[in-house]
This record gives C-alpha cells, structure tokens and sequence, in this order.
C-alpha cells in the first residue's frame, strides 16, 4: 500500500480502483516472481497465469472461490514441478492457509 496507496472515492460499487494500478504492477512483476529453480520458461507462464488469477479481477476489482482456487493450483503447480516436497505439503498448507 505504500506503492500504491487507495484512492479516496466513494464512486466505486466494490473495491478501490487502486487495484488496478496494484495488479498491473504484479503483473509486470510476476515472470520474474515465478524464476524459480527448475521451472522452464514455458511452464512460467502457466505459473503466472495462476498467480495473477489468485489476487482477484483486475477490472472487475472482485474476488472470490475461484480466485482462492487459482492459489491452490498455484501451489499444485510448485508441487509438480518439485519445488515442494511431499514432507513439506503439511507445512505450505499450515503457512498459507493459516486461519
């Protein structure tokens, strides 16, 4: 929020169309987020598919189960391609899924 700080307005229905700036900046961010060892180019850009799809709609300013869903095939995907380990799916489930 310190990059993008929220708009005063009142004229949006949902969220705050600062959102927009913010998601726009993730999504430039996001290749280089998902450099990971031993993920390939190509397989990249599954990963940020589902990266940007887990922070909301970028026009709609929503969120909701399905973007919660593209987060969990994110961390699928960093299954598949090894960068977890069976020993550690307890633990990614414990850290990102807190509550």
């Amino acid at each position: 929020t310190d990059q993008v700080p929220p708009e005063k307005t009142t004229s949006a229905r949902f969220g705050n169309p600062a959102f927009r700036t913010w998601h726009v900046q993730l999504s430039q961010m996001a290749p280089s987020l998902t450099e990971l060892p031993g993920v390939q180019a190509e397989q990249r850009a599954e990963l940020v598919a589902y990266l940007l799809d887990s922070f909301g709609n970028q026009t709609r300013i929503d969120y909701g189960s399905g973007h919660e869903l593209a987060f969990a095939a994110f961390l699928c995907c960093l299954r598949v391609h090894g960068l977890f380990t069976q020993e550690d799916l307890t633990a990614v489930c414990f850290i990102a899924f807190n509550r």
